[in-house]
């Protein structure tokens, strides 16, 4: 059978499920429960990790938690050229705004208090936050600003191994700090209200 998540299968609860049987795969409800958290329950991202898993597996295997660092891996070899054009080419000031809102919780992005944190001028905010939007770095939808890519956090984790030898390659630069635990890395969820 050919894979159904390279062509747009729906992945939501039990029909990625029936995708997976389809092939002569089967996957526990907690690896579902797993993927879906591994892709921060977003519909395009649990499809990728999915085709992943698809592809690292065989017919009538049972796709487990133990094939996901496989299927990331597969994810990553795909993205790396990518996500390192990303930390790379952050301007200071975005790195500084993403800090900002790794830290600010329910700060409002626009607000006196934010701007304050971040030491830059409201208009330069704004500006910095509709260009990360813009890059597809961060969406918003519903007032929430999310990372556009769930699996970033965890290609910085494989790519440098600890956090003191990616904050020796960052040399501060990335996020304008140090990172003292990899969760911060990933601003899952942030609320902002304009």
């Amino acid at each position: 059978m050919e894979n159904p998540f390279k062509y747009g299968c729906v992945v939501s609860g039990d029909h990625f499920c029936a995708c997976f049987k389809c092939g002569r795969r089967s996957v526990s409800v907690e690896t579902a429960g797993r993927i879906i958290d591994t892709a921060c329950a977003v519909s395009g991202d649990v499809q990728e990790l999915c085709d992943a898993l698809w592809t690292v597996t065989a017919p009538a295997e049972d796709v487990t938690d133990a094939h996901i660092p496989a299927a990331l891996e597969l994810i990553f070899s795909r993205e790396s050229k990518g996500y390192g054009m990303i930390a790379e080419s952050l301007t200071s000031g975005q790195s500084v705004v993403l800090r900002t809102l790794a830290e600010s919780g329910d700060l409002r992005v626009y607000s006196a208090a934010f701007t304050s944190r971040t030491a830059l001028a409201p208009s330069s905010v704004r500006r910095i936050v509709t260009k990360l939007v813009s890059s597809r770095i961060l969406y918003v939808r519903d007032g929430i600003y999310r990372f556009h890519d769930p699996f970033f956090r965890e290609w910085l984790k494989r790519r440098y191994g600890t956090l003191e030898r990616l904050n020796r390659a960052m040399n501060g630069a990335f996020w304008s700090g140090d990172f003292a635990r990899w969760e911060d890395i990933d601003v899952s969820i942030i609320k902002a209200r304009e």
